[in-house]
């Protein structure tokens, strides 16, 4: 692969007080900087990041990573804006892949939400100034489905199917992970993932490579129109390979970052030919018969055909008649019309009350995104109370929230009140109730496990330093 001077990977990873991205906050950050040869070309960087007041860490979540509230304060933890912010300047550094172990639906969510959170444009970073995003996790996929030779692949016996852990690959493969769930081991370790697969099938690694872009992508649908491509997907599971061929029909009409597409190794019987004038009437039943929306500003690993070899076919056990019937019917069904109406498909977009979870409501306007610049800076000029209108209906709770957390002593005695109220809201009895019983059926289960013991009365400390706090609010 040609040496691009300007390039470099940043490999990064989050540890978390619990498992879901948008709702849960980060305790730890981690990355590290190489070039286009995975020669490190900076120091590591390790951050760690205190939850709110009106936050409860998940217990579980601190039995994997042995991060509790306590730890991040120990370890010079930031708050989340200060946090958010030293992660953001390292994110824009111009041509750079930023990539982890299943960052795209995990860590990726995680920095696009804290970004969204402290008044920092969530999306730029991955894409501006040459910027790129990837995902190694994706990578051992593609790599397992087609070209898997002089790899050990771990088999989880539970699940009866390969373990695309990073720990159990790494082990599988003695590739060096000394501590897992510690951000920057797992950095170090995903690496060294990358760097087995580019030595063991180089041809293969350059076209994922340079396959990672959306213009890239873009181009080979259009060249591969209504012809049947390989996708690599963990929808399909590690029991299937997370394997199937697909037929592109359409970009979506509104969101060009979206392909519509079928399965093509699906059992279908006569479903489609049976239920004509139900789908014509409504096109979204098909969501449950086969159509795939795959995200084009994900990096999907989509693939030619031709890749498919017949010890692969046989290797993954694949139905040919039943892929080739399906090809030839798809060809004929989807006609124009059809392929009108699925482009114009409507989706159904969850809810949320709290403004913290509506990231993906809508885009800000461009006067809303400088007015957040704007409100960025005033952090810097110690005037966060200066008065900034935006236009977005979600910047008023934003706004709160931002202060209350981060930066309290700039509340207003009308805020006060307003933030006393909710937490008391928040802290109901119900919930505390339900969170120490959690603990205490944890600390059953683990009733001879020394280290989850500490760990465990560790977040009962934490909730009564907690009230302590509230009442001095």
């Amino acid at each position: 692969m040609k040496n691009f001077s300007k390039f470099s990977f940043l490999f990064y990873d989050y540890e978390t007080f619990g498992v879901n991205p948008v709702k849960d906050r980060p305790a730890q950050f981690a990355c590290l900087r190489t070039d286009i040869n995975f020669n490190v070309i900076s120091n590591p960087t390790v951050l760690y990041c205190y939850p709110p007041l009106d936050y409860l860490p998940n217990p579980e979540s601190i039995l994997i990573t042995s991060i509790t509230p306590q730890y991040t304060l120990l370890n010079n933890g930031l708050n989340e804006s200060d946090f958010s912010k030293k992660i953001y300047d390292i994110f824009i550094q111009a041509n750079t892949c930023i990539l982890g172990f299943n960052n795209i639906l995990f860590d990726d969510e995680i920095t696009r939400n804290i970004f969204y959170r402290n008044f920092f444009d969530a999306y730029e970073w991955s894409w501006k100034n040459h910027n790129t995003r990837w995902d190694v996790i994706n990578l051992l996929r593609a790599f397992y489905a087609l070209r898997p030779s002089g790899i050990s692949w771990p088999w989880n016996k539970v699940k009866k199917c390969v373990s695309f852990k990073l720990q159990d690959f790494s082990k599988s493969n003695d590739l060096f992970h000394d501590k897992a769930h510690h951000a920057l081991s797992d950095v170090y370790a995903t690496i060294e993932v990358l760097k087995l697969l580019k030595k063991k099938n180089f041809n293969f690694f350059r076209f994922l490579f340079f396959m990672r872009k959306k213009k890239k992508i873009l181009k080979f649908i259009e060249k591969n129109y209504r012809k049947p491509l390989i996708y690599i997907s963990h929808y399909y599971g590690s029991k299937n390979n997370n394997f199937s061929r697909i037929f592109p029909l359409t970009l979506h009409y509104e969101n060009k970052n979206i392909l519509i597409a079928f399965d093509l190794d699906r059992l279908y019987s006569d479903f489609f030919l049976e239920n004509k004038k139900e789908i014509y009437k409504n096109i979204n039943v098909l969501f449950s018969h086969g159509m795939r929306l795959i995200f084009l500003n994900k990096s999907p690993i989509l693939i030619p055909i031709n890749v498919l070899r017949e010890k692969d076919i046989s290797r993954l056990k694949l139905n040919q008649s039943r892929f080739l019937k399906n090809f030839i019917f798809f060809k004929k069904f989807f006609n124009k019309n059809i392929i009108q109406k699925l482009s114009r498909i409507r989706f159904e977009y969850k809810y949320f009350k709290h403004s913290d979870y509506k990231l993906y409501e809508k885009f800000f306007t461009l006067f809303d995104r400088i007015q957040m610049k704007k409100i960025r800076e005033n952090i810097n000029k110690k005037n966060i109370n200066h008065g900034l209108k935006m236009y977005d209906s979600r910047f008023t709770d934003l706004n709160f929230f931002f202060k209350a957390r981060n930066f309290p002593h700039y509340l207003t005695q009308i805020e006060r009140l307003r933030w006393k109220k909710y937490l008391k809201n928040f802290f109901n009895k119900k919930k505390i109730y339900k969170y120490k019983k959690n603990i205490f059926l944890l600390k059953k289960k683990y009733l001879h496990n020394i280290k989850n013991q500490n760990l465990l009365d560790k977040l009962l400390f934490y909730l009564k330093y907690l009230k302590k706090l509230l009442k001095s609010t």
